[in-house]
């Protein structure tokens, strides 16, 4: 039976990929008996479209395989640590892009992106984010809370009104949860909605993202989830569909920013 900590870090539907990692990683620092090669395949298998978390459980086989469970700990902290480490970086390296730009349009929740806007908060006081909520799992409430709770200026709309946001914007800033070898992005369903109406706009479309979510091949498949989170109880002959992640195509983004 898994351990109800680590089961919720497994069902969590809302948080970005970098804050879903860091709680792993705190996991194993205080449940390091866990750690297991059954365990790390199912984690393996169930975290296969966040690129971060599958890099971060290769390198610890890798690590287990070669050194063995003694320094595990230390090991961990030291990684937890460079994520950290990593956000600053970013931050840095966003930081001419985001020059002058008051009027940021988002989606869903993203530590990263949290991170980011809350640094250039500190720079740019009349900072303005609308955020779109992100349904089915209305991620974007949370983000929302969170850039309020530092005092920065946020609307929450629907993704339907995405294009008068755009259109009223200085630029776009989305996280993601995987960089293609392509250049492909993979992030929260209504992304490529954003990207396109960017182009229409001439907006520019930024991603940022920590380095180690690039991949080395090109595939995605869509991963559908329970419709009962759009439709409880709909009529026998409407077709549902449910995903959380799609493909935004590389000439549909001005710039990748990481670390």
């Amino acid at each position: 039976m898994l351990d109800k900590k680590l089961e919720y870090i497994l069902n969590d539907s809302t948080s970005g990929s970098t804050e879903i990692l860091q709680a792993l990683i705190k996991f194993f620092i205080s449940h390091p008996e866990n750690l297991n090669e059954v365990q790390l395949k199912h984690l393996r298998n169930h975290f296969r479209t966040f690129q971060i978390i599958k890099n971060f459980l290769t390198e610890l086989q890798k690590y287990i395989s070669s050194k063995g469970k003694g320094e595990i700990t230390d090991y961990l902290k030291s990684y937890l640590s460079d994520t950290e480490n990593n956000l600053n970086l970013i931050f840095q390296n966003a930081l001419p892009y985001l020059e002058s730009k008051q009027n940021i349009v988002t989606i869903s929740n993203s530590k990263t992106l949290l991170y980011v806007l809350t640094e250039y908060y500190k720079i740019e006081t009349n900072l303005n984010v609308t955020i779109l909520e992100s349904r089915p799992m209305f991620e974007g409430r949370i983000l929302a809370e969170e850039l309020s709770k530092h005092g920065i200026k946020t609307n929450l709309i629907t993704e339907a009104m995405t294009a008068n946001a755009v259109e009223h914007s200085d630029a776009v800033i989305i996280g993601a949860d995987n960089i293609l070898s392509n250049g492909d992005v993979i992030n929260k369903t209504g992304s490529r909605n954003l990207a396109i109406i960017c182009k229409y706009f001439s907006k520019p479309f930024y991603v940022i993202a920590d380095k180690t979510k690039f991949s080395m091949n090109n595939k995605f498949e869509k991963s559908y989830q329970d419709t009962k989170e759009i439709w409880k109880f709909p009529p026998d002959k409407i077709k549902i569909e449910n995903y959380y992640f799609e493909k935004i195509e590389a000439e549909l983004i001005s710039k990748i920013i990481h670390n």
